[in-house]
């Protein structure tokens, strides 16, 4: 698939991100409704009454998904250079076999701590990888670790490339998003204003988070199932924006296409501009005084 909206693990909680999310909206979530205001009947509310407000906020939200996955991808796209994401995918692909290579021919361990030995060293080294090629492409790192325009911070390396915020993560199962740590919680909340259901008309940051994925394959630990480009929601839950890693460089492609044919159009525009002699001009040699008509260019 291309981008998924609202895409979680397994793909079936968007519901239950949205329900989530109009509970915490609701005055009792925040401490100011008791219940003699009525917020114990909503809390209450049957299952066919969540369903109905679900389907109406779905239709409402789901509406502008791929209006949301193209304004994000085009971000990404201006953000961070094309090269970089492909030097990163060939880094990431050889350390992972790297690390399994060293477990296993450097120790006797059996199948199960082998696996397990060899998924802390593959981390370690993709961590080192990715901090290697962002910064060799010019990705800049985070000062003391404090998160742009928000008062957070973050303990792992990320790399700033203009309006963008790269990381890298693993997860397990693809399209599924990653396991939350604290750096990601915190780094996800500079999302809050992509997300696709809410009309912000003051962004609170001009910087989106996002992270290329590993999913190793699990029939194979020295082998790589999928890279992904991902964009969490803003809690964590889900992400926002997932597509392939090979579906996303193709965006890189589109672009390039589209900026050569407009580079184009005012060379013909130009070209539309220049005219031609009506009628040839008797030649006058320099000797030869000048005549009026020669001034207008007519005889």
């Amino acid at each position: 698939d291309g981008g998924s909206m609202g895409r979680g693990c397994g793909g079936g909680d968007k519901f239950g991100v949205y329900w989530e999310a109009l509970l915490r909206r609701a005055p009792f979530s925040r401490g100011r409704c008791t219940e003699e205001d009525g917020c114990a009947l909503f809390r209450l509310a049957s299952f066919k009454m969540q369903s109905f407000i679900l389907k109406i906020h779905y239709n409402a939200s789901w509406s502008d998904s791929n209006m949301a996955d193209e304004r994000i991808g085009d971000v990404i796209v201006s953000s961070v250079p094309r090269d970089m994401l492909i030097d990163l995918a060939d880094e990431l692909r050889g350390r992972t076999a790297r690390a399994f290579q060293i477990v296993s021919e450097n120790t006797d361990l059996d199948h199960r701590r082998k696996n397990r030995a060899a998924g802390m060293l593959r981390f370690h080294l993709n961590e080192k990888g990715f901090e290697d090629v962002a910064h060799f492409h010019g990705g800049a790192p985070l000062l003391n670790g404090e998160l742009p325009e928000i008062e957070l911070q973050v303990h792992q390396p990320y790399k700033q490339f203009g309006n963008v915020l790269l990381g890298f993560a693993t997860a397990i199962e693809p399209g599924c998003a990653p396991a939350k740590n604290k750096s990601r919680v915190n780094a996800a909340q500079l999302n809050f204003d992509f997300m696709s259901n809410l009309k912000v008309e003051t962004p609170r940051s001009s910087t989106i988070f996002v992270l290329m994925v590993i999913y190793r394959d699990p029939q194979d630990p020295a082998k790589v199932a999928e890279l992904g480009i991902g964009v969490l929601a803003s809690d964590h839950s889900h992400f926002i924006f997932y597509e392939k890693f090979e579906a996303f460089i193709v965006r890189y492609a589109k672009v390039a296409v589209a900026e050569s044919v407009k580079s184009a159009e005012p060379a013909q525009e130009t070209a539309q501009i220049v005219k031609l002699k009506t009628a040839p001009r008797r030649y006058r040699p320099p000797e030869e005084p000048e005549e009026q008509g020669d001034a207008s260019g007519k005889e």
